[in-house]
Protein backbone atom coordinates (compact mmCIF):
# COMPACT_ATOMS: atom_id res chain seq x y z
CA UNK A 1 0.00 0.00 0.00
CA UNK A 2 1.60 3.42 -0.91
CA UNK A 3 2.36 6.25 1.66
CA UNK A 4 -0.32 8.63 0.06
CA UNK A 5 -3.00 5.74 0.58
CA UNK A 6 -2.00 5.15 4.18
CA UNK A 7 -1.73 8.93 5.04
CA UNK A 8 -5.51 9.35 3.17
CA UNK A 9 -6.58 6.62 5.46
CA UNK A 10 -5.26 8.62 8.60
CA UNK A 11 -2.33 7.11 9.15
CA UNK A 12 1.36 8.12 9.06
CA UNK A 13 3.03 5.33 7.55
CA UNK A 14 2.03 1.42 7.38
CA UNK A 15 3.58 0.71 10.36
CA UNK A 16 1.64 3.07 11.79
CA UNK A 17 -1.63 1.84 10.93
CA UNK A 18 -0.71 -2.13 11.92
CA UNK A 19 0.61 -0.83 15.65
CA UNK A 20 -2.26 1.60 16.53
CA UNK A 21 -4.80 -0.71 14.84
CA UNK A 22 -3.55 -3.32 17.30
CA UNK A 23 -2.93 -2.01 20.18
CA UNK A 24 -6.41 -0.32 20.25
CA UNK A 25 -8.10 -2.87 19.54
CA UNK A 26 -6.77 -4.50 22.18
CA UNK A 27 -7.34 -1.79 24.81
CA UNK A 28 -11.04 -1.22 23.05
CA UNK A 29 -11.80 -4.99 24.23
CA UNK A 30 -10.02 -4.32 27.57
CA UNK A 31 -11.89 -1.60 28.86
CA UNK A 32 -15.40 -2.89 27.51
CA UNK A 33 -14.09 -6.01 29.98
CA UNK A 34 -13.11 -3.69 32.75
CA UNK A 35 -16.52 -1.97 32.25
CA UNK A 36 -18.64 -4.87 34.11
CA UNK A 37 -15.47 -6.15 35.95
CA UNK A 38 -14.89 -2.85 38.24
CA UNK A 39 -18.10 -1.89 39.60
CA UNK A 40 -19.33 -5.61 40.10
CA UNK A 41 -15.83 -6.01 41.98
CA UNK A 42 -16.19 -2.75 43.94
CA UNK A 43 -19.96 -3.83 44.73
CA UNK A 44 -18.53 -6.78 46.13
CA UNK A 45 -15.83 -5.41 48.08
CA UNK A 46 -17.98 -2.84 49.89
CA UNK A 47 -21.98 -4.97 49.72
CA UNK A 48 -20.27 -6.91 52.78
CA UNK A 49 -19.24 -3.78 54.93
CA UNK A 50 -22.29 -2.32 54.78
CA UNK A 51 -24.28 -5.09 55.38
CA UNK A 52 -21.77 -5.94 58.73
CA UNK A 53 -24.38 -3.69 60.57
CA UNK A 54 -27.44 -6.25 59.38
CA UNK A 55 -30.51 -6.04 59.56
CA UNK A 56 -33.07 -5.11 62.43
CA UNK A 57 -36.29 -5.33 63.07
CA UNK A 58 -39.26 -4.62 65.74
CA UNK A 59 -41.53 -7.55 67.04
CA UNK A 60 -44.66 -5.47 67.68
CA UNK A 61 -46.85 -8.52 67.96
CA UNK A 62 -44.94 -9.11 71.52
CA UNK A 63 -44.92 -5.10 72.85
CA UNK A 64 -46.26 -3.87 75.91
CA UNK A 65 -46.77 -0.71 77.30
CA UNK A 66 -45.43 -0.55 80.65
CA UNK A 67 -44.31 2.25 83.11
CA UNK A 68 -45.95 5.02 80.00
CA UNK A 69 -43.18 3.88 77.32
CA UNK A 70 -43.65 1.22 74.78
CA UNK A 71 -41.32 -1.20 75.17
CA UNK A 72 -40.69 -4.04 72.07
CA UNK A 73 -37.88 -6.79 71.46
CA UNK A 74 -35.74 -5.31 68.77
CA UNK A 75 -33.69 -8.19 65.98
CA UNK A 76 -30.94 -7.46 64.49
CA UNK A 77 -29.56 -10.57 61.54
CA UNK A 78 -25.90 -9.91 61.48
CA UNK A 79 -23.73 -10.95 58.22
CA UNK A 80 -19.96 -10.33 58.93
CA UNK A 81 -18.39 -13.68 60.05
CA UNK A 82 -21.13 -15.67 61.60
CA UNK A 83 -23.94 -15.39 58.78
CA UNK A 84 -27.32 -15.37 59.89
CA UNK A 85 -26.06 -14.64 63.92
CA UNK A 86 -29.35 -13.32 65.28
CA UNK A 87 -28.71 -10.59 68.43
CA UNK A 88 -31.56 -9.19 70.32
CA UNK A 89 -32.21 -6.82 72.73
CA UNK A 90 -35.29 -5.17 74.76
CA UNK A 91 -36.03 -1.42 74.15
CA UNK A 92 -37.92 1.08 75.14
CA UNK A 93 -39.16 3.85 72.81
CA UNK A 94 -38.46 7.19 74.88
CA UNK A 95 -38.70 11.12 74.50
CA UNK A 96 -34.63 10.71 73.12
CA UNK A 97 -35.64 7.96 70.75
CA UNK A 98 -34.79 4.06 71.17
CA UNK A 99 -33.31 3.51 74.36
CA UNK A 100 -31.60 -0.09 75.21
CA UNK A 101 -33.15 -1.58 78.26
CA UNK A 102 -31.38 -5.00 78.41
CA UNK A 103 -29.67 -7.30 76.23
CA UNK A 104 -30.89 -10.08 75.64
CA UNK A 105 -28.54 -11.90 73.53
CA UNK A 106 -30.74 -14.08 71.08
CA UNK A 107 -33.67 -14.62 73.21
CA UNK A 108 -36.82 -13.56 71.99
CA UNK A 109 -38.97 -13.42 74.03
CA UNK A 110 -42.90 -11.42 73.89
CA UNK A 111 -43.98 -8.90 76.69
CA UNK A 112 -46.79 -8.68 79.17
CA UNK A 113 -46.19 -5.71 81.85
CA UNK A 114 -48.38 -5.88 85.14
CA UNK A 115 -48.20 -2.18 85.94
CA UNK A 116 -45.12 -2.69 88.24
CA UNK A 117 -43.35 -5.48 86.38
CA UNK A 118 -42.53 -6.13 82.69
CA UNK A 119 -42.48 -10.17 82.37
CA UNK A 120 -40.88 -11.42 79.20
CA UNK A 121 -42.41 -14.91 78.51
CA UNK A 122 -41.17 -17.56 76.02
CA UNK A 123 -41.42 -21.08 75.26
CA UNK A 124 -38.40 -21.72 76.63
CA UNK A 125 -38.33 -19.86 79.87
CA UNK A 126 -39.75 -17.04 81.58
CA UNK A 127 -38.41 -13.94 83.56
CA UNK A 128 -39.25 -10.32 84.43
CA UNK A 129 -37.49 -6.83 84.21
CA UNK A 130 -35.47 -5.75 87.34
CA UNK A 131 -34.04 -2.32 86.26
CA UNK A 132 -31.64 -3.03 83.39
CA UNK A 133 -31.48 -7.33 84.39
CA UNK A 134 -33.35 -9.29 83.31
CA UNK A 135 -34.21 -12.04 86.42
CA UNK A 136 -35.31 -15.57 84.89
CA UNK A 137 -38.00 -17.74 87.05
CA UNK A 138 -38.34 -21.07 87.60
CA UNK A 139 -41.15 -21.59 85.22
CA UNK A 140 -41.32 -25.42 85.39
CA UNK A 141 -40.90 -27.87 82.05
CA UNK A 142 -40.48 -25.81 78.67
CA UNK A 143 -43.96 -24.92 77.26
CA UNK A 144 -45.01 -25.15 73.55
CA UNK A 145 -45.86 -22.63 71.28
CA UNK A 146 -47.07 -19.19 73.03
CA UNK A 147 -49.15 -16.69 71.36
CA UNK A 148 -48.66 -12.84 72.34
CA UNK A 149 -49.41 -12.47 76.55
CA UNK A 150 -51.56 -11.15 78.37
CA UNK A 151 -52.97 -9.96 81.80
CA UNK A 152 -55.39 -12.28 83.44
CA UNK A 153 -56.56 -11.39 86.88
CA UNK A 154 -53.32 -9.56 87.10
CA UNK A 155 -51.22 -12.24 86.23
CA UNK A 156 -49.62 -13.32 82.68
CA UNK A 157 -51.16 -15.53 80.53
CA UNK A 158 -51.02 -17.02 76.90
CA UNK A 159 -52.42 -19.81 74.69
CA UNK A 160 -50.25 -22.54 74.42
CA UNK A 161 -50.76 -25.20 71.72
CA UNK A 162 -49.05 -28.60 72.12
CA UNK A 163 -50.09 -31.57 69.74
CA UNK A 164 -52.85 -32.35 72.04
CA UNK A 165 -54.70 -29.06 71.68
CA UNK A 166 -54.73 -25.42 72.35
CA UNK A 167 -55.03 -24.53 75.62
CA UNK A 168 -55.11 -21.55 78.47
CA UNK A 169 -52.24 -21.36 80.63
CA UNK A 170 -51.68 -19.07 83.64
CA UNK A 171 -48.72 -17.87 85.68
CA UNK A 172 -49.24 -18.61 89.42
CA UNK A 173 -45.74 -19.31 90.76
CA UNK A 174 -45.35 -21.36 87.83
CA UNK A 175 -47.52 -21.90 84.19
CA UNK A 176 -50.23 -23.73 85.25
CA UNK A 177 -53.34 -24.91 82.55
CA UNK A 178 -56.36 -22.74 83.42
CA UNK A 179 -58.68 -24.20 80.29
CA UNK A 180 -58.55 -26.58 76.96
CA UNK A 181 -59.63 -24.81 74.00
CA UNK A 182 -60.72 -26.90 71.46
CA UNK A 183 -61.42 -24.74 69.03
CA UNK A 184 -58.84 -22.82 68.70
CA UNK A 185 -56.36 -24.48 66.56
CA UNK A 186 -53.78 -21.99 65.64
CA UNK A 187 -52.80 -19.77 68.82
CA UNK A 188 -50.68 -17.22 66.70
CA UNK A 189 -53.95 -16.09 64.79
CA UNK A 190 -55.58 -15.33 68.23
CA UNK A 191 -55.55 -12.63 70.55
CA UNK A 192 -56.89 -12.55 73.94
CA UNK A 193 -58.19 -9.72 76.37
CA UNK A 194 -59.00 -10.24 79.84
CA UNK A 195 -61.15 -7.72 81.85
CA UNK A 196 -60.77 -8.99 85.30
CA UNK A 197 -61.53 -12.78 84.53
CA UNK A 198 -63.49 -12.44 82.05
CA UNK A 199 -61.72 -13.51 78.50
CA UNK A 200 -62.99 -12.53 75.31
CA UNK A 201 -60.93 -14.49 72.50
CA UNK A 202 -60.30 -12.59 69.19
CA UNK A 203 -59.40 -14.98 65.78
CA UNK A 204 -59.06 -14.83 62.07
CA UNK A 205 -60.47 -16.94 59.91
CA UNK A 206 -59.95 -16.60 56.23
CA UNK A 207 -60.56 -12.59 55.76
CA UNK A 208 -63.02 -12.40 58.86
CA UNK A 209 -62.27 -11.49 62.25
CA UNK A 210 -64.04 -13.29 65.00
CA UNK A 211 -64.66 -12.80 68.56
CA UNK A 212 -66.47 -14.26 71.56
CA UNK A 213 -66.22 -14.75 74.83
CA UNK A 214 -63.80 -17.52 76.15
CA UNK A 215 -65.66 -18.83 79.27
CA UNK A 216 -68.85 -19.82 77.42
CA UNK A 217 -67.48 -22.69 74.95
CA UNK A 218 -71.40 -22.67 73.94
CA UNK A 219 -71.11 -19.13 72.37
CA UNK A 220 -70.97 -18.72 69.08
CA UNK A 221 -68.15 -16.28 66.94
CA UNK A 222 -69.21 -13.07 66.57
CA UNK A 223 -68.25 -11.23 63.11
CA UNK A 224 -66.02 -8.26 64.53
CA UNK A 225 -64.38 -6.85 60.84
CA UNK A 226 -64.31 -8.14 57.38
CA UNK A 227 -60.69 -7.88 55.47
CA UNK A 228 -58.60 -6.69 58.07
CA UNK A 229 -54.87 -6.81 57.07
CA UNK A 230 -53.22 -5.86 60.38
CA UNK A 231 -54.73 -5.95 63.75
CA UNK A 232 -54.15 -5.78 67.59
CA UNK A 233 -56.92 -6.71 70.28
CA UNK A 234 -56.90 -4.64 73.73
CA UNK A 235 -59.19 -3.48 76.44
CA UNK A 236 -60.87 0.31 76.33
CA UNK A 237 -62.38 1.65 78.82
CA UNK A 238 -63.46 -1.80 80.48
CA UNK A 239 -64.52 -2.49 77.49
CA UNK A 240 -62.52 -5.45 74.45
CA UNK A 241 -61.73 -3.69 71.35
CA UNK A 242 -60.04 -4.29 68.31
CA UNK A 243 -57.69 -1.72 66.31
CA UNK A 244 -57.19 -2.57 62.88
CA UNK A 245 -55.84 -1.15 59.60
CA UNK A 246 -57.61 -2.03 56.32
CA UNK A 247 -56.01 -2.52 53.03
CA UNK A 248 -55.93 1.10 52.27
CA UNK A 249 -54.21 1.94 55.61
CA UNK A 250 -57.50 3.59 57.27
CA UNK A 251 -57.13 2.99 60.76
CA UNK A 252 -60.30 1.59 63.07
CA UNK A 253 -61.01 1.37 66.72
CA UNK A 254 -63.88 -1.55 66.93
CA UNK A 255 -65.65 -2.00 70.20
CA UNK A 256 -68.68 -3.84 71.05
CA UNK A 257 -72.23 -2.01 70.83
CA UNK A 258 -73.55 -1.25 73.94
CA UNK A 259 -76.62 -2.06 72.78
CA UNK A 260 -75.86 -5.30 71.45
CA UNK A 261 -72.53 -7.18 72.53
CA UNK A 262 -72.99 -9.60 69.15
CA UNK A 263 -72.32 -7.05 66.69
CA UNK A 264 -69.50 -4.92 66.64
CA UNK A 265 -69.05 -1.10 65.53
CA UNK A 266 -66.04 0.50 63.92
CA UNK A 267 -64.78 4.12 65.33
CA UNK A 268 -62.57 5.64 62.25
CA UNK A 269 -59.30 7.42 64.00
CA UNK A 270 -58.26 9.40 61.07
CA UNK A 271 -55.35 9.14 59.53
CA UNK A 272 -54.09 6.14 57.94
CA UNK A 273 -51.25 3.74 58.38
CA UNK A 274 -49.69 2.74 54.72
CA UNK A 275 -47.43 0.33 54.11
CA UNK A 276 -48.22 -1.48 57.23
CA UNK A 277 -45.88 -4.87 57.61
CA UNK A 278 -46.66 -5.02 61.52
CA UNK A 279 -49.08 -3.11 63.93
CA UNK A 280 -49.93 -2.77 67.87
CA UNK A 281 -51.77 -0.84 70.13
CA UNK A 282 -52.56 -0.40 74.17
CA UNK A 283 -54.33 1.22 76.04
CA UNK A 284 -53.26 4.66 77.53
CA UNK A 285 -56.17 5.79 79.77
CA UNK A 286 -58.90 7.59 77.34
CA UNK A 287 -56.76 7.14 74.26
CA UNK A 288 -54.83 4.34 72.35
CA UNK A 289 -51.21 4.59 71.67
CA UNK A 290 -50.58 2.93 68.22
CA UNK A 291 -47.31 1.53 66.45
CA UNK A 292 -46.48 -0.29 63.37
CA UNK A 293 -43.77 -0.81 61.00
CA UNK A 294 -43.38 0.54 57.79
CA UNK A 295 -40.83 -1.81 56.59
CA UNK A 296 -37.48 -3.32 58.75
CA UNK A 297 -36.19 -1.54 61.45
CA UNK A 298 -38.73 1.46 61.35
CA UNK A 299 -40.92 2.43 63.64
CA UNK A 300 -44.04 5.03 63.89
CA UNK A 301 -45.96 6.09 67.07
CA UNK A 302 -49.02 8.46 67.22
CA UNK A 303 -51.25 8.31 70.11
CA UNK A 304 -55.27 8.51 69.98
CA UNK A 305 -57.04 10.92 72.48
CA UNK A 306 -60.38 9.57 72.06
CA UNK A 307 -61.03 12.34 69.03
CA UNK A 308 -58.12 12.72 66.54
CA UNK A 309 -54.09 11.68 66.59
CA UNK A 310 -51.39 12.95 67.52
CA UNK A 311 -48.69 14.39 65.54
CA UNK A 312 -46.41 10.77 64.31
CA UNK A 313 -43.19 9.68 66.23
CA UNK A 314 -40.54 8.18 63.84
CA UNK A 315 -38.10 5.40 65.43
CA UNK A 316 -35.72 3.55 63.30
CA UNK A 317 -34.41 3.81 60.39
CA UNK A 318 -36.26 6.62 57.87
CA UNK A 319 -35.43 4.32 54.52
CA UNK A 320 -36.00 0.57 53.65
CA UNK A 321 -32.83 0.18 52.90
CA UNK A 322 -29.71 -0.20 54.99
CA UNK A 323 -27.53 2.95 55.26
CA UNK A 324 -25.26 4.01 52.62
CA UNK A 325 -27.09 1.33 50.15
CA UNK A 326 -27.41 3.46 47.12
CA UNK A 327 -24.15 4.48 47.90
CA UNK A 328 -22.57 1.49 47.71
CA UNK A 329 -25.04 0.61 44.57
CA UNK A 330 -23.86 3.68 42.65
CA UNK A 331 -20.53 5.01 43.38
CA UNK A 332 -18.87 1.80 41.73
CA UNK A 333 -20.49 3.02 38.48
CA UNK A 334 -18.88 6.01 38.26
CA UNK A 335 -15.75 3.87 37.72
CA UNK A 336 -16.86 3.11 34.42
CA UNK A 337 -17.32 6.75 32.99
CA UNK A 338 -14.17 7.48 34.21
CA UNK A 339 -12.24 4.43 33.00
CA UNK A 340 -14.00 5.96 29.80
CA UNK A 341 -11.67 9.00 30.03
CA UNK A 342 -8.78 7.08 30.67
CA UNK A 343 -9.14 5.19 27.59
CA UNK A 344 -9.53 8.49 25.38
CA UNK A 345 -6.37 9.52 27.31
CA UNK A 346 -4.63 6.87 26.19
CA UNK A 347 -5.62 6.90 22.80
CA UNK A 348 -5.26 10.94 22.08
CA UNK A 349 -1.82 9.84 22.85
CA UNK A 350 -1.83 6.92 20.89
CA UNK A 351 -3.13 9.31 17.55
CA UNK A 352 -0.53 11.29 18.08
CA UNK A 353 2.48 9.14 17.56
CA UNK A 354 0.68 7.07 14.52
CA UNK A 355 -2.40 9.27 12.97
CA UNK A 356 -2.47 12.28 10.85
CA UNK A 357 -4.09 15.38 12.72
CA UNK A 358 -4.71 17.62 10.27
CA UNK A 359 -8.27 17.77 8.10
CA UNK A 360 -8.05 19.47 4.70
CA UNK A 361 -10.40 20.90 2.37
CA UNK A 362 -9.71 22.94 -0.55
CA UNK A 363 -6.65 24.69 0.41
CA UNK A 364 -8.20 25.15 3.88
CA UNK A 365 -7.07 22.93 6.84
CA UNK A 366 -7.61 22.37 10.90
CA UNK A 367 -6.42 20.18 13.32
CA UNK A 368 -8.47 17.34 14.91
CA UNK A 369 -9.83 17.62 18.47
CA UNK A 370 -7.51 15.01 20.55
CA UNK A 371 -9.84 12.42 21.99
CA UNK A 372 -9.03 13.73 25.31
CA UNK A 373 -10.03 17.35 24.80
CA UNK A 374 -13.56 15.68 23.50
CA UNK A 375 -13.70 13.34 26.39
CA UNK A 376 -13.13 16.28 29.34
CA UNK A 377 -15.67 18.44 26.96
CA UNK A 378 -18.20 16.20 26.95
CA UNK A 379 -17.90 15.46 30.81
CA UNK A 380 -18.40 19.25 31.59
CA UNK A 381 -21.29 19.18 29.06
CA UNK A 382 -22.57 16.35 30.88
CA UNK A 383 -22.20 17.44 34.19
CA UNK A 384 -23.93 20.71 33.34
CA UNK A 385 -26.72 18.72 32.07
CA UNK A 386 -26.79 16.36 34.80
CA UNK A 387 -26.33 18.54 38.11
CA UNK A 388 -30.09 20.05 38.38
CA UNK A 389 -31.51 16.63 37.29
CA UNK A 390 -29.93 15.06 39.90
CA UNK A 391 -30.24 18.03 42.24
CA UNK A 392 -34.33 17.61 41.72
CA UNK A 393 -33.81 14.00 42.52
CA UNK A 394 -32.12 14.26 45.49
CA UNK A 395 -34.14 17.02 46.96
CA UNK A 396 -37.44 15.15 45.76
CA UNK A 397 -36.32 11.27 46.89
CA UNK A 398 -34.54 12.31 50.40
CA UNK A 399 -37.53 15.04 51.24
CA UNK A 400 -40.39 12.74 50.06
CA UNK A 401 -41.46 10.36 52.67
CA UNK A 402 -40.95 6.62 50.99
CA UNK A 403 -44.57 6.19 52.58
CA UNK A 404 -45.58 9.69 51.17
CA UNK A 405 -44.69 8.06 47.60
CA UNK A 406 -47.68 5.34 47.93
CA UNK A 407 -49.92 7.72 49.55
CA UNK A 408 -52.41 10.34 47.81
CA UNK A 409 -50.95 12.12 45.21
CA UNK A 410 -47.60 10.65 46.00
CA UNK A 411 -47.32 8.94 41.99
CA UNK A 412 -48.08 12.28 40.76
CA UNK A 413 -45.33 13.80 42.69
CA UNK A 414 -43.09 10.82 41.14
CA UNK A 415 -44.24 11.66 37.73
CA UNK A 416 -43.73 15.14 38.06
CA UNK A 417 -40.32 14.88 38.99
CA UNK A 418 -39.39 12.31 36.22
CA UNK A 419 -41.53 14.75 34.05
CA UNK A 420 -39.30 17.48 35.19
CA UNK A 421 -36.12 16.07 34.06
CA UNK A 422 -37.09 14.87 31.14
CA UNK A 423 -38.19 18.43 30.16
CA UNK A 424 -34.70 19.93 31.34
CA UNK A 425 -33.41 16.95 29.08
CA UNK A 426 -34.99 18.31 26.18
CA UNK A 427 -34.02 21.80 26.74
CA UNK A 428 -30.37 20.88 27.11
CA UNK A 429 -30.35 18.62 23.90
CA UNK A 430 -31.74 21.69 21.95
CA UNK A 431 -29.82 24.45 23.07
CA UNK A 432 -26.51 22.27 22.63
CA UNK A 433 -27.99 21.64 18.64
CA UNK A 434 -28.29 25.12 18.41
CA UNK A 435 -25.00 25.94 20.24
CA UNK A 436 -23.30 23.38 17.85
CA UNK A 437 -24.94 24.38 14.53
CA UNK A 438 -24.31 28.04 15.01
CA UNK A 439 -20.65 28.85 16.45
CA UNK A 440 -19.90 25.02 16.61
CA UNK A 441 -19.43 25.56 20.87
CA UNK A 442 -21.75 23.74 23.74
CA UNK A 443 -20.00 25.29 27.31
CA UNK A 444 -17.53 22.16 27.63
CA UNK A 445 -16.29 22.93 23.84
CA UNK A 446 -15.91 26.75 24.41
CA UNK A 447 -13.80 25.72 28.13
CA UNK A 448 -11.63 22.86 26.23
CA UNK A 449 -10.85 25.05 23.18
CA UNK A 450 -12.92 22.82 20.26
CA UNK A 451 -15.60 23.37 18.20
CA UNK A 452 -18.26 21.70 15.71
CA UNK A 453 -17.65 22.28 12.10
CA UNK A 454 -19.14 20.55 8.64
CA UNK A 455 -16.65 18.55 7.00
CA UNK A 456 -16.71 21.81 4.53
CA UNK A 457 -14.88 23.86 7.77
CA UNK A 458 -17.67 25.58 7.86
CA UNK A 459 -20.63 26.31 10.51
CA UNK A 460 -22.30 22.97 10.32
CA UNK A 461 -26.30 24.70 11.14
CA UNK A 462 -28.99 23.33 13.41
CA UNK A 463 -30.28 20.62 11.39
CA UNK A 464 -27.72 18.49 11.57
CA UNK A 465 -26.04 19.27 14.67
CA UNK A 466 -29.57 17.67 15.90
CA UNK A 467 -28.54 14.86 14.29
CA UNK A 468 -25.59 14.81 15.29
CA UNK A 469 -26.48 14.88 18.77
CA UNK A 470 -29.47 12.49 18.83
CA UNK A 471 -26.75 9.78 17.58
CA UNK A 472 -25.30 10.48 21.05
CA UNK A 473 -27.80 7.74 22.10
CA UNK A 474 -25.97 5.27 20.39
CA UNK A 475 -22.40 6.65 20.50
CA UNK A 476 -22.89 6.76 24.10
CA UNK A 477 -23.70 3.09 24.88
CA UNK A 478 -20.97 1.20 27.66
CA UNK A 479 -20.09 4.64 28.85
CA UNK A 480 -19.12 6.29 25.32
CA UNK A 481 -17.12 3.66 24.78
CA UNK A 482 -18.39 3.31 21.06
CA UNK A 483 -17.91 7.09 20.41
CA UNK A 484 -14.41 6.84 21.27
CA UNK A 485 -13.21 3.76 19.17
CA UNK A 486 -15.18 5.28 16.51
CA UNK A 487 -13.30 8.39 16.78
CA UNK A 488 -10.54 6.45 17.08
CA UNK A 489 -10.33 4.23 14.17
CA UNK A 490 -12.51 6.70 11.67
CA UNK A 491 -10.08 9.13 8.96
CA UNK A 492 -11.34 12.10 9.76
CA UNK A 493 -12.00 11.67 13.67
CA UNK A 494 -15.22 11.17 13.66
CA UNK A 495 -17.94 9.42 16.04
CA UNK A 496 -21.29 7.70 14.33
CA UNK A 497 -22.88 11.45 15.23
CA UNK A 498 -19.97 12.88 13.01
CA UNK A 499 -20.09 10.53 10.51
CA UNK A 500 -24.19 10.66 10.01
CA UNK A 501 -24.45 14.82 9.80
CA UNK A 502 -21.02 15.33 8.25
CA UNK A 503 -19.45 17.01 10.77
CA UNK A 504 -15.90 17.02 12.57
CA UNK A 505 -14.73 18.63 16.04
CA UNK A 506 -11.24 20.65 15.47
CA UNK A 507 -9.52 22.82 17.77
CA UNK A 508 -10.48 26.64 17.81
Amino acid sequence: MSEGTIRDAGYLSEDSQRTFTIVAGVLGGLFFILQFAVPMAAMFLLMPRMMSGGFATFELDGSALHRGALHVVEETRTFDGDAGAVKTRLVRLGAEGIEEVADLGSWRPKLVSDGDRLWLVASDRTAVLEGTRVAPLDAGEPRGDLSAPFLLGGRPAALERRPEGVRLIAWDGGWVVRAELPDLTEPCCAQMVALGETVTAFRTEGQTLYARPLDDPGASWDVVASGPRHWRALAWQGRPAVVLSDEQGALSLVTPDPADASRWRATSLGGGARMVSSLTAASDGDGVLLAHSTWPGSLRVRHWDGTRLGEERRFGQSSPFPTGMMAVMWMPHLFAPALSVLLAVILSWLMRQHRVGVHVHEGQQAEHASLTRRALSQVVDGALAIAPVAWLMSRFFFALDPEEMFGDGGPFRVFAAFGMALAWSFVVFAAFAVGEGLWGLTPGKWLLGIRVVGTDLRPCGVGRALVRNLLKLVDGFFNFLIGILMVAFTRDWQRLGDLAARTIVVRR
